[in-house]
């Protein structure tokens, strides 16, 4: 089982997403896999998931709501004994590295451990953690008070791992909403700094100080102040960790003999992936189809690269996902192979060889459907 938070709260059991409903029961298990395998107090949750709006019996309503996601669990699979009652409160018992955000952590760690020592592997370890995230981090419950306290933590780790251009954005937007934190203040002039947007970043100060000095009649923190300062004076320490080098996509099939002729199909194909998303070749069997592509290929037509995906062993439309999964380097995550190979590739301007689908051609649609 596996558990991710870093995007939309998802349950994964035996490899397969599972749906757990009830926004309560979401809500609790969220916040009890923030602290997985650690006990949580009954007044913390209680707190966290009331705020100032307690039920009558406080106490009652949370071994309520404990009940209902257990059952839950157990409707999609999973031992209602996950769910722990332990002075003073409850426990999650999942291995810590059973969910994304433990396993982030531990594996940032390594990274900075790693680039302290000098090693040279620091930059795929910081995007091998930074790979886990699958979108803003508890944005499900941005309205629960204890989201809005953890989510800027979370957010300020994943600043700090290297995703600063990714996160000017957001971090724009959660300041709209919250102004009044200076946390987030400082976190969006750090992206904007690393993301070589100095000017920027020293106009976000001077907005948090405006807005600081007319809602609360107050100067910036210290903290903030000083963060302006190192800005300034363009400190080292704010320099971003550093960053994956681009991968580098597996080797296309080898051809063994050189290609002769074919001109004006070469041309024709360079010229229809220049303007079209999907282009297919057919012809009868060894005509060469597989040998002009490649050859086609080969001229780096793809910034980010190109993939050869071998669909001849495929037997069922079931193996179509993992197979273009595999051939593209997809990392692990939840949902199907084929949402893997997508989250992997939407950022990409790639361009993928897929060969030799015609035993599986209806299921191989929809597949090149939702890759398109």
């Amino acid at each position: 089982m596996e558990f991710w938070v870093l995007g939309p709260l998802q349950v994964v059991v035996d490899g397969s997403p599972a749906v757990l409903r009830g926004a309560a029961e979401r809500a609790l298990l969220t916040r009890l896999l923030l602290d997985a395998g650690r006990v949580v107090p009954a007044e913390r949750l209680i707190d966290d998931l009331w705020g100032e709006e307690l039920p009558a019996n406080a106490l009652n309503a949370l071994q309520g709501r404990v009940s209902r996601l257990r059952r839950a669990l157990r409707g999609i699979g999973l031992p209602e004994s996950l769910v722990v009652s332990r002075r003073p409160g409850y426990l999650l018992d999942v291995d810590r590295d059973a969910v994304d955000l433990h396993r982030f952590t531990r594996l940032l760690e390594e990274a900075r451990r790693t680039a302290e020592h000098g090693g040279t592997t620091a930059g795929r370890q910081y995007a091998a953690a930074l790979a886990l995230w699958q979108g803003p981090a508890l944005a499900e419950f941005e309205p629960e008070p204890w989201a809005r306290e953890q989510r800027p933590r979370l957010e300020e780790v994943r600043l700090a791992a290297g995703q600063h251009a990714e996160l000017v954005g957001e971090l724009t937007e959660l300041v709209a909403r919250h102004p009044l934190r200076e946390r987030l203040h400082g976190q969006l002039m750090i992206a904007l700094y690393r993301s070589g947007r100095q000017a920027e970043a020293l106009a976000a100060y001077q907005s948090a100080r405006q807005t600081l000095g007319d809602e609360l009649g107050l100067d910036p923190s210290p903290e903030l102040r000083e963060l302006e300062q190192a800005m300034l004076r363009q400190d080292a320490a704010l320099a971003a960790p550093p960053r994956a080098p681009r991968a580098e996509p597996p080797p296309l099939a080898m051809r063994l003999t050189s290609f002769v002729g074919r001109d004006r199909e070469r041309l024709a194909l360079r010229e229809l992936l220049g303007s079209r998303r999907l282009v297919t070749l057919t012809g009868p069997g060894g005509v060469g189809k597989t040998s002009l592509a490649l050859d086609v290929v080969a001229a780096d037509l793809a910034p980010d690269g190109s993939w050869f995906v071998g669909l001849a062993g495929v037997a069922d439309a079931e193996g179509l996902g993992p197979a273009v999964a595999d051939a593209v380097g997809a990392p692990a995550g939840p949902g199907s192979a084929l949402d893997r190979a997508i989250r992997h590739l939407h950022r990409r301007e790639s361009l993928l060889v897929l060969d030799n689908c015609e035993h599986l051609t209806e299921a191989f649609a929809t597949v090149a459907n939702g890759l398109l």
